[in-house]
């Protein structure tokens, strides 16, 4: 299954470094799981889950829910990275943000293309190929 999911979200992201996976595995609690057992398990995912392949694959990690091993340095690896501004620098033009608030403004489920047009129209939005989807 991780093979499937790995694939999928290479696919879905065209497999860029700006969609960051972290690959996070329970139950490291269990007595199956001694440490030479999860030493080979990272290896082996690391190995075949090479960051050349899957370029936003950023960590391993290995949590217990039961115990919260783990959990600390899970959450502080996700800290980190929504506080990487190189990752989240995207900034949505004002014209853009505007048409988002007449939409919700209005509270219809539906309206006409014609009508938003012009609503795209006056937010400064005069290409109608980007608002096609």
């Amino acid at each position: 299954r991780i093979d499937y999911w790995m694939r999928q979200i290479r696919q879905l992201s065209s497999n860029t470094a700006k969609a960051p996976v972290f690959m996070v595995g329970t139950h490291c609690d269990d007595a199956a799981c001694t440490p030479q057992r999860l030493d080979e398990l990272r290896e082996e995912l690391l190995a075949r889950f090479h960051r050349y392949c899957f370029r936003g694959f950023r960590e391993l990690m290995l949590v217990s829910c039961k115990t919260g091993r783990g959990v600390g340095e899970f959450k502080h690896a996700l800290m980190e990275l929504l506080c990487d501004k190189m990752l989240f620098n995207t900034v949505v033009p004002d014209s853009w943000v505007n048409l988002h608030s007449i939409v919700q403004c209005r509270g219809e489920p539906q309206v006409s293309w014609h009508e938003y047009k012009n609503w795209a129209l006056q937010c400064g939005l005069t290409d109608e190929s980007d608002l096609e989807l």
